[in-house]
């Protein structure tokens, strides 16, 4: 091990009050391995003095004269130990960090980053490797003093359960003594519901307990993950949170929900062994390397916050050329590929049916064309597999063998290389010369080619087909190159001319006059359309063999031998060539696309190899960790998700992830299982491109409405839906019901749907575990499992059915809080709305669903606006969906008038007031105001008395800002609009951002200084 390891892991030690296991070379040039405890470092000769002990030898403790670090052969914390912490000596290293530098003891010193790599060990499935009962101990005794002595056979045991996981060293593994509060058993296997983590301290022979009781949302179960809500049929964080008060009424729930289970709550110590699915230390140094060095990528400038127009300003290029690949595109679509070429961020909200996919599509084609390379990428499978569907190319009736690769796991490595074992036979068979004279050909065929231009290459085709000045096929491919391109220049400009109108105000009739209105026509009519250029078809054909012949070249040779290679050696060396950064950087530039996840991106060379563009979609179900590590390999990166549908998956629970970001300090946006990487990065950048794919292509008008009106304030453009869709009610009587959260009336009264109807291309989605198993087992009885599955929502989400079916499964024996946890539960519902092509069926039980509602909650808008076939308007979502995102009615707005309304307590010559009319704020007639400004608001306004007699005026107005008002330029235009009208009536308009709203002495300075320019008294 090397001494910066070594540092790096004895200062973790000291900082978080753990033991070390060592090897150490003694004076006598012997290696002996013993434990560690350290209480003090003398810096100017590098020793450590320490508590030491050996399990092999007496079990005391030697308060050992000092040892030298010189002399630490290996390090090792041991993670189920603990000792009283040496805040003295912590406080002693961080004064003098320089003087101490040996220790690497501000390596990961970003909390942060420290925080996200904690949450990507504990965001995985817990398995219980072993447990046993220890002799006089149980948590009762354990939580007088969160301490207990133990004796020396109980020491023992202990000692051994440590030896045996964490000295032996399992790599890619972490685990936790823990002690049983409440597990569910079966033959020997255990569901550990809730524990409290365990650690020993050989010094006081002693066991300490975390008094934190944490809980597993899924545990692994002979070999396969296993949901707690098929035991708790409730919100998970509500049972963490409310359990300890709760725990005999939870216990029986969770016993009616067992088959055959056996509930346990015995003081079984167990460890509890996660597999790490990613390592984040590598990519974590990179990351802080070039924050040290002043050096960040422009995406993890974003990330943290760091941007500023001037930076993003400071990197203009020559404009890249936009490629799109037919006509059917509109405007905000084409925004995206042109700014994710051009610009080092982009986000993008598409909404379900806005043409993700599509639009992804065409920025791959770009960036292939202008000779980038990209990554793209997801937090799974579907997303990435759908984008290949579309990576499939013909021309003249040939397949195009466009290079890119799909990398991950052992399958989609061994179809990678297959792929390149095909193309280097496709190499063997290219001849240079042969495919010169085949890209020319004769002068007449190049006239039918090209639509806009009498030839090309003119100067270089004699009239017998023969060529004079291009001789290489380089040359040629590049004069095809210019052809295609001629247009960029008009295409830019006309963009840019359309981005200065929506940033213009719509009050400044005249400003907008000076700029011609562009439409999806004139933007289409500048650039290239694949589909419809055979030159352009002939170019991507070409090329693609011009790249692929490259494998015969000598650099390859690696390469080449590793595809001859067999089986799993193959598979490892393919992985150790792609690990590589000379290597990867090869094969990148054969293969300039390489899809993956994000994961699995952390095997393309170390975390500095770079792409030219990095593309995550579903970037709203990607949790922050793991999404670094592509981010990290970005140049340029292009976020595609929606905060509207579902959430990343996260296995922390919520009092553990409090603790988690109180013990890093971590700022609130920056939560781990609140936030996507999408939420996280539109919530810290604010300059960078947010954009809108608003135009609605997938459902039925009838079915898309409903999430249109309720999720998207209308802002969907259903102008090219041409199919109205269908819905429907079926209205059952739940009054046969077994199991919780089982409704056989319902699943019944689907099944005779289906089959009265002789519905095809449908599937069928339910909140709960228990009614998919009873649908599955009935569509299966009548032998239409073939065709149609029912599933929970995440098995749905990416894909689209002509009929959707949603059993609700709601009963007279639906318990309040489960109804409470889905009547709102609007990713779930949007995602089961927005996959109905044609027809949307609701099934479900109207009679108690009536009597469980409020009226006002997401489940009975549904029901409602199904009944009356969509005839009616629904109210929009007013509970706070993502705070990031939507301003208007959240929490946000809620605790920033709580933090006014605290200041104006303390400061009484002020007022304040929420959501305020412009037409009643400013002088005049207010009917004339009111004809003017309309229903236009601000949010919060403060007001300055000027007398004791109550006289006041507006000095200040706020505006709380989500990332509804990034790339949205309806908002945009209607900001500028108030800034103008309140600068004109001298209030300062100030815009606040959510993560700002309860920083008080802030905004007590910003009303300090403000109001003294005004000279409120």
């Amino acid at each position: 091990m090397n001494k910066n390891d070594i540092g790096s892991n004895i200062s973790r030690a000291i900082k978080e009050g753990k033991w070390l296991n060592i090897e150490y070379k003694n004076r006598y040039n012997i290696c002996t391995v013993f434990w560690i405890a350290i209480n003090d470092i003398d810096c100017s000769n590098r020793t450590l003095k320490v508590w030491m002990f050996n399990n092999n030898e007496k079990m005391d403790i030697l308060e050992s004269p000092n040892i030298s670090f010189d002399n630490i052969q290996s390090a090792t914390v041991i993670e189920f130990t603990s000792y009283q912490r040496p805040d003295s000596l912590i406080e002693k290293i961080e004064s003098n960090l320089k003087q101490y530098q040996w220790l690497k003891y501000d390596h990961y010193n970003n909390n942060i980053l420290n925080y996200y790599i904690e949450c990507s060990i504990l965001d995985n499935d817990p398995v219980q490797k072993s447990y046993t009962c220890i002799n006089g101990i149980d948590i009762n005794k354990l939580k007088k003093n969160s301490t207990l002595p133990l004796n020396e056979s109980q020491s023992f045991q202990i000692i051994s359960i440590i030896y045996e996981f964490n000295i032996k060293k399992v790599y890619n593994k972490f685990f936790t003594l823990a002690i049983n509060r409440l597990s569910i058993d079966k033959d020997n296997k255990k569901y550990v519901v809730c524990y409290y983590i365990l650690s020993y301290n050989p010094k006081e022979k002693t066991l300490v307990l975390d008094p934190t009781l944490r809980f597993n949302s899924r545990f692994m179960v002979d070999g396969r993950p296993c949901s707690l809500h098929k035991y708790v049929p409730m919100d998970l964080d509500e049972f963490a949170r409310t359990f300890e008060e709760n725990q005999t009424d939870y216990e029986n729930m969770i016993i009616h929900q067992c088959n055959g289970e056996k509930i346990n709550t015995m003081p079984d110590m167990m460890i509890l062994e996660r597999e790490i699915s990613v390592d984040l230390l590598s990519t974590i140094s990179e990351i802080e390397y070039q924050y040290e060095e002043n050096c960040l990528s422009m995406p993890l400038k974003s990330f943290f916050g760091n941007t500023s127009k001037i930076i993003n300003r400071g990197r203009k290029k020559k404009d890249s050329t936009v490629i799109i690949y037919n006509n059917l595109i509109n405007l905000n679509q084409m925004r995206v590929v042109y700014n994710s070429l051009n610009h080092p961020v982009t986000y993008v909200q598409g909404p379900p049916g806005t043409g993700k996919t599509q639009t992804i599509l065409n920025v791959i084609m770009s960036a292939f064309f202008n000779n980038k390379t990209v990554l793209v990428c997801s937090s799974n499978n579907k997303p990435v597999d759908g984008i290949i569907e579309k990576l499939k190319f013909t021309y003249n009736g040939k397949e195009i063998p466009f290079p890119f690769l799909r990398l991950g796991k052992y399958e989609e490595v061994e179809g990678a290389i297959k792929k390149i074992i095909r193309f280097l036979d496709i190499a063997e068979t290219i001849n240079e010369e042969n495919l010169v004279k085949e890209i020319e050909g004769k002068r007449n065929s190049m006239i039918m080619d090209i639509d806009t231009d009498s030839s090309i290459m003119d100067i270089n085709i004699n009239d017998d087909g023969t060529v004079t000045d291009v001789h290489t096929l380089e040359e040629v491919m590049e004069t095809m190159k210019e052809k295609i391109i001629d247009k960029q220049q008009e295409f830019v400009e006309l963009l840019s001319q359309y981005e200065k109108r929506l940033q213009l105000n719509s009050k400044k009739q005249k400003d907008i006059e000076n700029i011609p209105e562009i439409t999806e026509n004139d933007l289409l009519n500048s650039v290239v359309v694949w589909k419809d250029n055979a030159l352009f078809q002939k170019y991507f054909y070409y090329r693609s063999l011009q790249i692929i012949k490259s494998l015969k070249k000598p650099r390859y040779k690696e390469l080449r031998e590793t595809c001859k290679k067999k089986g799993d050696e193959r598979i490892r060396t393919f992985n150790d060539y792609c690990s590589e950064k000379k290597y990867m950087k090869r094969l990148l530039k054969i293969f300039p696309i390489i899809l993956t996840t994000n994961i699995s991106s952390r095997r393309l060379g170390p975390p500095d190899l770079k792409f030219d563009l990095v593309i995550m979609d579903e970037a709203g179900q990607c949790n922050i960790a793991s999404s670094l590590i592509p981010i990290t390999k970005a140049n340029n990166l292009l976020l595609v998700g929606d905060p509207n549908q579902l959430r990343p998956v996260i296995l922390i629970e919520e009092k553990t992830n409090e603790a988690l970001m109180e013990k890093y300090k971590v700022p609130p946006q920056y939560n781990y299982i609140k936030y996507s990487i999408l939420d996280v990065m539109t919530f810290t950048d604010k300059i960078s491109k947010y954009i809108l794919l608003n135009y609605h292509y997938r459902c039925g008008k009838s079915i898309i409405r409903f999430s249109n009106q309720r999720y998207y304030k209308g802002e969907l453009n259903l102008s090219k839906i041409k199919d109205e869709g269908s819905l429907e009610l079926l209205t059952v009587e739940n009054n046969n019901v077994v199991n919780r959260n089982e409704a056989y009336d319902e699943a019944k009264e689907i099944i005779n749907y289906i089959k009265r109807n002789k519905v095809e291309d449908a599937y069928i989605v339910t909140p709960f575990i228990n009614q998919k198993e009873l649908i599955n087992s009935l569509l299966k009885e009548e032998k239409l499992d073939g065709t149609i599955q029912c599933g929970t929502i995440h098995s749905l989400q990416g894909a689209e059915k002509n009929t959707i079916i949603f059993s609700m499964a709601i009963s007279k024996k639906t318990s309040a809080r489960t109804f409470e946890w889905i009547k709102n539960n609007y990713e779930m519902i949007n995602v089961a709305v927005t996959r109905a092509k044609k027809r949307l069926i609701i099934a479900s039980d109207t009679v108690v669903v009536d009597k469980l509602s409020d009226k006002t909650d997401d489940i009975y808008q549904l029901i409602q606006y199904v009944k009356n076939n969509g005839k009616i308007k629904v109210p929009p979502n007013e509970s706070p969906m993502v705070e990031i995102g939507y301003s208007n009615g959240s929490r946000a707005e809620n605790e920033f008038y709580n933090t006014i309304r605290h200041f104006c307590t303390c400061y009484p010559k002020f007022s304040a007031e929420r959501n305020v009319k412009i037409y009643k704020l400013v002088p005049g007639n207010e009917q004339e105001n009111h004809r003017r400004y309309g229903e236009l608001e601000l949010d919060l306004v403060i007001y300055a008395f000027l007398n004791n007699n109550g006289e006041k005026r507006p000095v200040i107005a706020f505006e709380v800002n989500g990332g509804e008002h990034l790339g949205n330029h309806k908002r945009e235009q209607s900001d500028q609009y108030k800034r103008e009208i309140c600068e004109k009536h001298l209030i300062k308009l100030i815009f606040i951002s959510n993560n700002f709203v309860k920083a008080y002495l802030s905004i007590m300075d910003i009303i300090s200084h403000t109001t003294n320019d005004f000279n409120a008294t």
